[in-house]
């Protein structure tokens, strides 16, 4: 403090102190400088060279002295910056078909930024330095990019675009993907697990976290959803079926069996298909014991089993701010499962998969934005 350090190191030019540690103030004047080039939305400006993102990833590598106290503000403004570069360049294709391509090809990585955006900053949390980043990525996410996609997504899906859509459909999924993989020649059982509400974007970071497992071999694809994407159809959907009827209760039947959201009535619609096959909730399984798991997988050729992390928190109004940690909290349990389950009863043949994804924006939605419902009769499409 007497040789007024801080001062002194604010006027330091950046690049010359890049790779020093010796003080927290190399890493809050970097920090200042970041926040004010978001800001001003000057995404392209360097220091020796180097981008934001990689000033980020440099600065929270482990051999930096005040890595660990800086990581999440880092983690924050990276996250920011990919996003406000990825909005900047997105550009909407004009059919379903495109869209879904161009989504998978790489524009979900703005879903992806946006989550792991809030998830560091509520992590770290928001302080008054923050505010305008903040202000500025919802304004960019909701206004530049997700109004925008919505609408003119909306204008794309007519019933023709959806009834010709070429790529696979959740109805086929057991015809397509389960029944194939329980038919390879050399196989054994095959577990399905679904995730309630998790997104594409979501099973993406999913499939990195498998493929750092060397005895892993994984692979990801896509469907179009049934409409209304929503957990009770999508569910239904996922399941063996030759036709899936809704009543004027709103009530699902699949293949003349009712199907809400009932584990049990699921693996009676299951068993008719594969008799010797079960339902099982995604908690009683990771929890389970050895001897437990091994009685309730004996003689079974096909097991879903239903993980409730990310809809459940995100359906509640209290809630809904922790949806984002779920997504966190469903990818990191699901490799703990398959590698629980791998050991226990030697299982190596998975699929996963989700009933529905989800849309969500960190600010509330004005009154503004809401429009008066007036009678109307509802329906499900399938």
């Amino acid at each position: 403090d007497e040789l007024n350090v801080s001062g002194l190191i604010m006027e330091i030019p950046l690049g010359d102190v890049m790779a020093s540690d010796a003080f927290s103030d190399f890493d809050d004047n970097m920090i200042s400088w970041i926040r004010a080039k978001l800001e001003d939305q000057m995404l392209d400006e360097k220091i020796s060279g180097m981008t934001i993102p990689e000033i980020c990833q440099t600065r929270t590598k482990a051999g930096y002295h005040y890595c660990d106290s800086y990581r999440e503000k880092y983690q924050i403004l990276s996250a920011a910056y990919h996003l406000l570069k990825a909005v900047s360049l997105h550009r909407y294709q004009t059919t379903i078909q495109e869209a879904v391509e161009d989504y998978v090809g790489g524009t979900y990585l703005i879903d992806t930024y946006y989550r792991k955006f809030y998830y560091y900053l509520d992590r770290a949390g928001m302080d008054a330095d923050m505010e305008k980043i903040r202000d500025l990525v919802e304004n960019m996410y909701t206004n530049k990019y997700l109004n925008d996609f919505a609408y003119k997504w909306n204008q794309s899906l007519t019933d023709e675009a959806y009834d010709t859509y070429p790529g696979v459909r959740q109805e086929a999924f057991f015809q397509h993907y389960v029944r194939t993989f329980m038919n390879e020649s050399g196989g054994g059982r095959v577990i399905v697990i679904i995730s309630d509400g998790m997104r594409y974007e979501c099973a993406r970071e999913l499939l990195e976290h498998l493929e750092l497992d060397e005895k892993c071999e994984a692979e990801m694809g896509h469907m179009l959803s049934v409409l209304p994407s929503e957990t009770t159809l999508g569910m239904a959907s996922l399941l063996p079926n030759h036709d899936i009827k809704v009543d004027d209760s709103l009530d699902i039947f699949v293949d003349h069996m009712h199907c809400g959201n009932s584990t049990a009535e699921r693996q009676k619609v299951l068993q008719s298909a594969v008799p010797k096959s079960a339902c099982y909730e995604f908690d009683k399984i990771l929890h389970g014991k050895r001897d437990q798991i091994r009685e309730l997988f004996q003689d079974k050729d096909l097991v879903y089993i239903y993980q409730n992390q990310i809809d459940q928190r995100g359906e509640g109004q209290r809630s809904e701010n922790e949806v984002f940690n779920a997504c966190q909290e469903a990818i990191d349990e699901i490799p703990k499962l398959i590698r629980k389950l791998t050991g226990y009863i030697s299982n190596t043949r998975y699929l996963i998969t989700a009933d529905h994804g989800f849309i969500y924006k960190r600010d509330k939605l004005p009154e503004s934005d809401k429009i008066q419902k007036g009678h109307i009769s509802a329906g499900f499409m399938n």
